[in-house]
């Protein structure tokens, strides 16, 4: 019982150590595990001295993390098709359901003739399957394997995350589904059944004017800037459909061809291979030492 009235005397006490428009210390919360997941601030490092004068430990405790926010002014776009996912999820629809003729509009779309909406519309017409098809193959197809891990480390640290994708909304939602991650904000074109004699119907609910792409990544990171005084983007993606909005965001996580026109365009980049790597490199994000070591480069003068 003394023991019990001696340690309430010293969360009482702890609970005045506060300053002023902070949080007091008397949210601390036993766990363990959640301490050292907890970014350090400077007030963090603070209440943990004056609690180890108290006779609390690290091994003990932790601050709420809704309790207290990360100084962080950052927002993430993310692409999905072979960034979040492992493959194209048009292109596997194509191969294994598309009549003859999505070659050609891809052929067309490569050769810049049409945009990727006109590609993507053209294609989509050219699907013969049915949904229970569809739910079938897209039940088959997978995502990076530390992208849920991502995600719930970004939530942690309160930093917002959107899903930009010139993809299809239906199977955005049905793979992410099946990881609890339906619910992340997402852009994409609207896929849905079409009037015969067709079957499906593309829509493209994020184009913009000027814009040849299903959905314009370039409006989303002009949205996200717009959210609030001193934003900053991050870009993570890997194709020709992130070039754009590479052009605009303050810094970029990227895979495959977006890296080569990062290095070619000048644009402040770290190269990854999947989540894993972002995981690792989101708290040097965050702190702006990934910035100070990946400061923007002159453009290359060679055609890549």
């Amino acid at each position: 019982m003394a023991g019990r009235n001696r340690a309430k005397r010293k969360r009482t006490r702890l609970e005045g150590i506060q300053g002023e428009g902070l949080p007091s210390i008397g949210d601390l919360v036993v766990n363990a595990d959640a301490w050292r997941r907890t970014p350090w601030t400077p007030f963090v490092k603070i209440l943990r001295k004056e609690a180890e004068r108290e006779g609390f430990y690290p091994s003990h405790m932790i601050y709420k993390t809704e309790q207290l926010k990360p100084m962080s002014n950052w927002t993430i776009l993310c692409d999905f098709d072979g960034t979040i996912s492992v493959e194209d999820v048009i292109d596997s629809l194509l191969d294994r359901f598309g009549k003859p003729g999505w070659e050609v509009l891809e052929q067309d779309w490569r050769a810049g003739r049409i945009g990727s909406r006109e590609c993507m519309s053209g294609q989509v017409d050219l699907l013969k399957m049915t949904r229970d098809e569809l739910d079938t193959h897209l039940a088959g197809l997978w995502i990076d394997h530390a992208f849920p891990g991502f995600v719930a480390k970004a939530r942690a640290l309160h930093v917002p995350i959107r899903v930009v994708s010139d993809g299809l909304d239906y199977a955005i939602h049905k793979i992410l589904g099946r990881y609890g991650l339906d619910d992340l904000p997402l852009a994409a074109n609207h896929l849905a059944p079409a009037p015969p004699p067709k079957q499906w119907q593309l829509t493209s609910p994020f184009q913009a004017d000027g814009c040849r792409s299903g959905t314009c990544k370039c409006a989303c990171v002009a949205q996200a800037r717009a959210s609030g005084p001193g934003t900053k983007t991050l870009l993570i993606g890997d194709g020709a459909s992130d070039f754009c909005a590479a052009d605009r965001v303050d810094f970029v996580f990227a895979k495959h061809r977006l890296i080569e026109h990062c290095r070619a365009a000048g644009i402040p980049y770290a190269p990854i291979t999947g989540f894993e790597d972002a995981l690792d490199l989101l708290p040097r994000l965050l702190d702006g030492s990934l910035l100070e070591d990946h400061s923007p480069q002159p453009a290359l003068s060679v055609p890549y």
